[in-house]
């Protein structure tokens, strides 16, 4: 479980809705992939990962971000957006 500090919200159950997908960087020190994989399968997420090369910062900072990861996160906005989406009356 993970919890926060009082032990009454699930942090897990309150992600689960938002995380469709975890981006594993495979050269990550800070989270490496054998730590990433069991919160993906927690959360029921589609699992991301990236090539040789990519470290923690690097999915959202690295060289190749814009066009290798970012093109996701804005898919996924736009996937998500649709969903929530209020139907006009």
């Amino acid at each position: 479980a993970l919890t926060d500090a009082t032990g009454r919200l699930d942090v897990l159950a309150a992600l689960r809705p938002t995380l469709s997908q975890v981006i594993i960087p495979s050269e990550d020190p800070a989270c490496p992939p054998g730590s990433a994989e069991p919160l993906a399968d927690v959360l029921r997420s589609e699992v991301v990962r990236l090539p040789a090369g990519w470290g923690h910062l690097d999915p959202l900072l690295g060289e190749h971000a814009a066009t290798e990861v970012h093109p996701r996160i804005v898919e996924f906005c736009h996937r998500a957006r649709r969903l929530a989406a209020v139907p006009s009356t």
